[in-house]
C-alpha cells in the first residue's frame, strides 16, 4: 500500500510533503485480495497523510478478483492532491512566454481560435491553481 502513495510511482512529479489530498481512489486487483487487509493498509496509510478536511472519506476503494496478466496481485491509486496546482503554474508560466512571443499562434488561429479563447483558456488554469491554493489547509 505505501508503493500506491509514492512519488516515485507518481506520473506526475507533485510534492505530496506539501499540500493535502483531496481525494484517492484505490483499486486492487488480484485472486487473493483480503478486502479487510486492505481496509486496515488503507487506514494505517491515512494516519500518515494529510487529508482535506471538507472531504468526510478521502479514499474510495475497488477490489477485482481478475489479477493482471503476469501479476499476483495489483494496485492503482487515482490522487487528488492541491500539489498538482505547481505543474499548472509551470504550464501557465510557459503560456505566458510563449504567447508573449506570439510564438505557435497561428496553430491555433488559423483552425478558428482566437486570442481571447487562448487568454479565457489561461484564466481557467489560474483559477484552478487559486481554488487548490486555498484548499492547501
Amino acid at each position: 500500500m505505501p508503493q500506491l502513495f509514492a512519488i516515485e510511482n507518481s506520473m506526475a512529479q507533485t510534492d505530496f510533503e506539501n499540500g493535502v489530498f483531496i481525494a484517492t481512489f484505490i483499486l486492487m486487483r488480484g485472486e487473493d485480495v483480503n478486502i479487510s487487509a486492505v481496509i486496515n493498509a488503507i487506514s494505517k496509510i491515512k494516519e500518515t497523510l494529510r487529508f482535506s478536511q471538507f472531504v468526510m472519506t478521502g479514499v474510495k476503494t475497488g477490489i477485482c478478483n481478475e489479477p493482471l496478466v503476469g501479476f499476483n496481485l495489483s494496485g492503482t491509486n487515482l490522487v487528488n492532491h492541491t500539489g498538482i496546482s505547481q505543474i499548472f503554474k509551470r504550464i501557465i508560466k510557459q503560456f505566458d512566454i510563449l504567447f508573449e512571443r506570439q510564438a505557435f499562434l497561428h496553430w491555433y488561429t488559423d483552425e478558428g481560435m482566437s486570442e481571447i479563447d487562448l487568454k479565457s483558456a489561461r484564466d481557467n488554469v489560474y483559477q484552478l491553481v487559486t481554488e487548490y491554493e486555498e484548499n492547501l489547509d
